[in-house]
């Protein structure tokens, strides 16, 4: 089965044209390609079509293949670039790979075109992919942070030491604003001196419970930055283990129902 191949082929000369198409279509490709000369024609292919690959001569009379390089870096635009002449020498040929071209294929040697084409094919789809998972993450984190601070709820995650203390690993912004605290400042602070000692003996036996994999809803007071007394109302919680540690953290989302004087 025939694929599709959009290819902008920058080339002069219309023999030297026909043998790249014929050579491309003689292969598993259905070739859509357009021909382009100087770089307000190859401005125009780019901003008008989307293109599997670029295919360049290096010498054109207003025209290089270098600078057919530089326009596609320039509006970043991620197709491979493959260079097809047969007039430079192996030091132009370094030089264009360093500047960026993918690959440098000599007319007299055009048996390595078509396997440079299927290489570049497969690595520029391996980059789209890679680019989707990265932006559905940054989506993914954008909407979890829009939503964190929508609510007056948070959520939180501990590990705890050897010693059976508690090392905040990380939170939603919500607690910033119950506590008075910023997250950086959050991450620095020794959670169990800001719950107040008449609920630490609680704290910690609910603690024990979670380690255990049993539940644990207890109602306890920390000291706000303010100096004031807030009452969290933790929601459900799990235990686990990560990097080595028992971890344990709150989903449900604890909540401060109110303050006093400290």
């Amino acid at each position: 089965m025939h694929r599709q191949l959009r290819a902008l082929i920058v080339e002069d000369n219309d023999s030297d044209l026909q043998l790249l198409v014929r050579l491309i279509s003689k292969a598993e490709y259905d070739l859509d390609f357009k021909q382009v000369e100087t770089a307000t024609q190859m401005r125009a292919a780019l901003e008008t079509r989307i293109w599997d690959i670029v295919i360049s001569d290096f010498n054109l009379p207003e025209f290089s293949g270098l600078k057919a390089l530089e326009l596609l870096q320039v509006m970043e635009i991620d197709a491979p670039f493959i260079v097809v002449s047969g007039t430079v020498g192996e030091e132009t040929a370094v030089s264009m790979m360093r500047a960026g071209a993918s690959d440098y294929v000599m007319k007299s040697n055009l048996h390595r075109l078509l396997p440079a084409i299927e290489r570049e094919l497969e690595q520029s789809l391996v980059r789209l992919k890679r680019k989707q998972a990265e932006q559905a993450l940054k989506d993914s984190e954008a909407r979890y942070r829009q939503i964190s601070e929508m609510i007056s709820d948070y959520a939180f995650s501990f590990t705890v030491g050897s010693d059976s203390s508690l090392n905040l690993e990380w939170i939603t912004d919500g607690l910033e604003k119950i506590t008075g605290y910023s997250s950086r400042e959050l991450e620095k602070l020794n959670w169990m001196g800001h719950i107040h000692p008449d609920d630490l003996p609680r704290v910690l036996e609910g603690t024990t419970r979670l380690l255990a994999g049993k539940s644990d809803v207890s109602t306890y007071q920390i000291a706000r930055k303010d100096g004031t007394i807030c009452w969290l109302e933790p929601g459900h919680g799990r235990s686990g283990t990560k990097n080595m540690s028992r971890s344990f953290e709150f989903t449900g989302g604890p909540r401060c129902y109110g303050t006093q004087d400290r």
